[in-house]
Formats: C-alpha cells, structure tokens, sequence
C-alpha cells in the first residue's frame, strides 16, 4: 500500500472528529485531491471520505454502549456538527437510529 495512503488512515484512525476535507487530507500528504482520491480508492476499495465517515460512526456506536453520554454530545465527539446528517449517516451504516442502537444493547461501562 502506498506510503501516503497509509498516512490518511494513520490520521483517520485517531484525528477523525476533526473536520477533514479530501483537499485537506491531500495537503497533508502533499498530493492532490484527484490523485490522493485515486490511490485512495485503489489501495481500499472506498472512497477516503467514505472511510472516514465509517471511523467516525463506528465510534459513537462504541460510545452508545460504553458510556451514558447523550446522543447529542456524541454527535460531536466524533465530528458532526448537524443533527440529521449524524442520525441519517448512523442509520445508513446500522439501521436504526443511535437511540435505538442504544436501547438494543445494555451500556456495559467499565467492561
């Protein structure tokens, strides 16, 4: 894989809820958007803001079962600042709303 895109999920991995852009990503890693969209997609199979969405929700799925923050302070743990794009986005990825992903599962704090 190559060096750069390594670096992008280096960076998504623990710099997710900061707001990220492809032309942002592509500075960091000193290659243009296009490009870095190109290897991106090649090296994964997904788009990079694809990836980078998928970090983040997996995220507040893991803090929707280990802790009693709100839904809402979740939300912007993981680097969404609109209400409904965070729900529609969770509910793309596992179905149902964060509420009820909530709800399903018993918060196992500390475990």
């Amino acid at each position: 894989m190559d060096r750069r895109v390594r670096d992008v999920l280096a960076l998504i991995a623990v710099r997710f809820p900061e707001p990220w852009s492809l032309a942002m990503f592509a500075r960091h890693v000193d290659l243009s958007p296009a490009h870095l969209a190109r290897l991106f997609g090649i090296a994964t199979g997904t788009t990079l803001m694809a990836a980078l969405k998928a970090r983040r929700m997996a995220h507040a799925a893991e803090l929707l079962c280990a802790t009693q923050l709100t839904v809402k302070q979740i939300k912007f743990d993981v680097g969404f600042a609109d209400d409904s794009h965070f729900v529609r986005d969770f509910e793309g990825i596992y179905g149902q709303s964060p509420a009820n992903y909530r709800q399903a599962r018993p918060i196992n704090i500390g475990q």
